[in-house]
């Protein structure tokens, strides 16, 4: 019907995706249909999709009447390969768009602000265990801000590689960071000495894999 086939969006999310592309059919001027290629995708700059957000969102722009109407996508790279995603208006891909940066940024501030109530009573009461706790707090949100890609979009566009070291160095802290709050916390050395040397070793290990992260290394620790 008229219009049916203009200004729709295309939304794929694929979150750890490092090579994602896309072929569109478009009419070209001299009325034939031509396949038009994007390259996105994780070690791609996010400037190259058409809205700068978390997911990829492609504007298909005018479809030809006839068909086809058909978009091909394909997922590459050394990380999980995961794709979802649709078809949409811009007035109802906005509202959603909109809605999950509210709710990943909500969970976002309020894991900081916790960082930040337990690193102020880390330093005012003896008690190391605040401290660790603000630690693992602080890179838990920074964890969740990678992983939803919102590191990407607001502070590292043109920078994708740089994104994903950050991401998966990020995730050996994480591990790391949750085993010296729980050392610290259960007060492991003194009630339990077996285990401790268990979670000592442990520690070791998520150390050498951060250390391999930030080399650059990642793939043989994932």
């Amino acid at each position: 019907k008229p219009g049916f086939t203009d200004d729709w969006w295309l939304y794929l999310r694929a979150p750890y995706v490092d090579y994602l592309d896309v072929w569109i059919p478009e009419r070209a001027a001299d009325g034939t249909v031509q396949l038009r290629h994007r390259e996105l995708g994780g070690l791609r700059p996010v400037s190259q999709r058409d809205i700068s957000a978390p997911a990829t969102v492609l504007r298909l722009g005018t479809l030809p009447d006839d068909g086809p109407h058909t978009a091909w996508v394909r997922l590459s790279g050394h990380r999980t390969l995961s794709l979802t995603g649709g078809i949409w208006r811009l007035d109802a891909l906005a509202r959603d768009l909109q809605r999950g940066t509210l709710e990943v940024a909500g969970v976002i501030g309020m894991v900081i602000l916790m960082a930040v109530v337990a690193l102020l009573l880390g330093v005012s009461l003896p008690d190391r265990k605040f401290l660790w706790y603000a630690l693992y707090l602080a890179t838990s949100a920074l964890l969740f801000a990678c992983a939803e890609n919102m590191l990407a979009v607001v502070v590292l566009p043109e920078q994708p590689l740089l994104a994903v070291r950050i991401h998966n160095v990020t995730m050996c802290l994480g591990l790391l960071t949750a085993l010296l709050f729980v050392r610290s916390l259960l007060d492991m050395p003194t009630q339990f000495p077996r285990m401790t040397r268990l979670v000592d070793a442990l520690c070791v290990l998520t150390g050498l894999a951060t250390l391999a992260a930030l080399a650059g290394r990642y793939d043989l620790i994932a």
